[in-house]
């Protein structure tokens, strides 16, 4: 099915396909973005685990592996925080930098928080937590979806946009 776009109106899927990476943005730009959101990503992971539920992981400790556990399966955590990053960068490379705005961007990333933050609200139903725990969690994505955009943004615009506002 293919829906197209008319004049006024959002996203539109022909659109995502005559985005040839080549065509919106140089492949070090995409590689460059690719690494700053993972960095953000491990910031963000490390402030909002480490610092701000460090004490409602400590309460619920019998739920989590011990810390020598989690040290011993640390190259998983990285693993997955680049995929995540990879993703991130690459679905919206893919299917929003030809029309690369702060908005879009922001609207992006708030609706991949949110995304992600749905399987937060999932694991308040199957696993023994605090409510306010996953309700962190899902705030946690949400928030950082949108710092994501923000930074992809910035990463991904064109040399053209920044010529133009100065």
């Amino acid at each position: 099915m293919r829906w197209r776009r008319r004049a006024g109106q959002g996203f539109s899927c022909c659109s995502a396909r005559r985005n040839e990476l080549g065509k919106f943005m140089n492949v070090k730009r995409l590689f460059f973005a690719i690494i700053i959101v993972f960095a953000v990503v491990w910031i963000a992971d490390a402030l909002v685990h480490a610092v701000w539920l460090k004490a409602d992981y400590a309460a619920t400790m019998s739920l989590w592996r011990p810390e020598a556990e989690m040290r011993a399966h640390f190259g998983w955590l990285m693993m997955g925080q680049a995929v995540y990053a990879l993703m991130f960068t690459a679905l919206y490379a893919l299917g929003f930098a030809s029309r690369n705005s702060l908005r879009v961007a922001l609207v992006y990333g708030l609706f991949m928080g949110l995304f992600f933050g749905a399987n937060s609200v999932a694991a308040y139903a199957i696993m023994p937590l605090p409510g306010e725990l996953p309700a962190k969690w899902f705030l946690a994505e949400a928030v950082r979806g949108l710092l994501l955009g923000a930074v992809i943004y910035f990463c991904l615009r064109s040399k053209q946009v920044v010529a133009n506002k100065n």
